[in-house]
């Protein structure tokens, strides 16, 4: 593969370009082969018409002329008998180095006549098998933007109204099985408790809302505090 590359590339350098001497062309381009062949292409002040020239050194040096307009082939002859003829062996056995021509527009006109078509690059190869061989996926990536929350607020938990009527039903529940219960604080205690539990269990199961802890914490460790203070301090 690098030896065909850098033959590819070896040609491209060997033609050379100037100025056509011929009338109505305004560019041509010209090389000498390793086989002594001469090759030339020379293109139209209108950029329709393409004349290939060929001399070929197994035919003693016999000159060969092709003139492509708008990619159709209007003259084939011979430039020492000046007859017209099918040349087309002559410029088919020498296609490869045409195709080599620098500049695509001499080739778009050529319009693949005697097997004459751009080059590809190694690139545009690879890209054309992985086109047939392989199908291209559309993958969609979406970018998440990192954004730092802070430990403290990344789990916070929005309070509602209900959480707020439920504190104001549950404070209002102990303190009056605190009086029903002759000012017991046991009896509150215990209550309460109950309560945090009773009302964690019905966010989870029925409400199905993310639990409050806070809520649960609050009327237990009051409704255990009320319990010890009542068992412990107002007894003994």
């Amino acid at each position: 593969m690098k030896q065909q590359n850098n033959k590819e590339t070896e040609q491209y350098i060997r033609w050379k370009s100037r100025r056509s001497e011929l009338s109505g062309y305004k560019k041509m381009y010209y090389m000498n082969t390793e086989d002594g062949d001469y090759l030339r292409a020379d293109s139209s002040s209108g950029n329709d018409t393409v004349r290939l020239y060929v001399e070929l050194e197994s035919d003693g040096g016999a000159g060969y002329i092709s003139i492509i307009k708008d990619g159709k082939i209007t003259v084939e002859k011979s430039s020492i008998s000046n007859k017209f003829g099918n040349f087309s062996d002559k410029f088919s056995s020498k296609s490869d180095m045409f195709s080599t021509l620098p500049d695509v527009s001499f080739i778009k006109i050529i319009g693949g006549n005697y097997g004459i078509t751009a080059k590809k690059s190694t690139a545009d190869r690879l890209k054309e098998t992985r086109r047939k061989y392989f199908k291209e996926t559309q993958v969609k990536i979406f970018r998440q933007e990192e954004v730092y929350v802070p430990k403290s607020t990344s789990r916070r938990v929005q309070i509602g109204l209900i959480d707020l009527l439920d504190f104001l039903i549950g404070v209002t529940l102990s303190f009056a099985v605190f009086l029903a219960f002759n000012y017991n604080f046991i009896a509150m205690g215990i209550t309460s408790a109950a309560f945090g539990i009773l009302i964690g269990t019905i966010d989870i199961f029925v409400r199905k809302k993310e639990l409050v802890a806070t809520k649960m914490v609050i009327f237990i460790l009051a409704g255990a505090i009320f319990y010890v203070y009542g068992h412990f301090v107002v007894y003994f």
